[in-house]
Order: C-alpha cells, then structure tokens, then sequence
C-alpha cells in the first residue's frame, strides 16, 4: 500500500498545492501510515462482526470518535500539523489493538460456550 500511496500522494501534493512536496514528507508517511492502519481495523472490525457483540463495536467507535475528534483539535493547536498527524496515527494504533483485543475476547468467549 505504502508504495503505492506515497508516489500518488507526492504527485498530487506537486499538482494541486504547487509546492515542493519534500517539504512535507514527513507528514505523508505519517498520513499514509495512519491511513493504513485504519484501512486495516475496518477490515478487522468486519470479521468481528462474526464473533463479537455490533453494540459493543458501536459503542467502542463512537467513543473512539469522540474522543479521536477531542484530542486531534487539541494537539493540532498546540503542536500543528505534526500533532495532527501522530495524532491519527496513534488513534489508528490504538483502534487496530483494541478492535484485534474485542474480536480475540469474543472468539474465545463464544469457543467456550461452544464447548
């Protein structure tokens, strides 16, 4: 994903923002990590649905939302775009971790009740 996101992402940065697009690289990788990341818990939290309660996801991503929302305005104004951006990133972290932890807990609640 990452070989091809960040070429396209630097293409675009160049076209569209006229700007030399090195001066933010940093800021790409981490954007395209974070988007990654994300992309990956969403693909995790539809085979949860498998196994783990639709409520408790709903309830952990609306609470991961808003709390998500809270702490990227904070950061942003106090670090700028640096803290927007490790902002997102530890957020999808965060979220791949504990929708991996939601989705193990449920399959082997549900295993045992089987057994």
């Amino acid at each position: 994903v990452m070989i091809i996101c960040y070429p396209i992402t630097i293409i675009i940065v160049s076209l569209l923002y006229n700007i030399d697009s090195s001066l933010y690289s940093k800021f790409i990788i981490l954007g395209n990590i974070g988007v990654l990341f994300n992309a990956v818990s969403i693909m995790i939290q539809t085979l949860n649905t498998k196994h783990a309660s639709i409520t408790l996801q709903a309830n952990y991503m609306t609470l991961h939302t808003i709390t998500f929302i809270f702490i990227t305005i904070l950061m942003t104004i106090a670090f700028g775009l640096n803290g927007f951006f490790w902002t997102t990133l530890f957020s999808n972290i965060i979220k791949y971790v504990i929708l991996n932890i939601i989705g193990l807990k449920s399959k082997f609640i549900n295993k045992k009740d089987v057994d």
